[in-house]
């Protein structure tokens, strides 16, 4: 089993998920084969990121990230924005 294989087994809904700076910036929603899909909000509205399996660098009680906080939101694929306030994807 490769270290990809073994951090997506290891990852479960609701973990929490930190960046390389040490700060949580969202949630484990669900896991595939080859990435994991967070939770997160800014600026009042939910955003789901798909972020690659390939950017974990280590799980145990949290999914920690080796790459910075403005890295993963500049740079992973967001599927989702949801507006809060109208309780729908906007």
């Amino acid at each position: 089993m490769t270290s990809l294989d073994q951090n997506a087994v290891a990852i479960r809904a609701a973990m929490g998920v930190v960046s390389r700076e040490g700060r949580l910036i969202g949630e484990v929603t669900r896991t595939d084969s080859e990435s994991f899909r967070m939770t997160s909000t800014h600026a009042g509205c939910a955003f789901e990121r798909v972020i690659p399996l390939a950017w974990i660098s280590d799980v145990g009680d949290y999914v920690f990230l080796q790459h910075s906080s403005d890295y993963v939101a500049s740079n992973a694929r967001t599927e989702v924005k949801i507006d809060p306030a109208m309780g729908r994807a906007a």
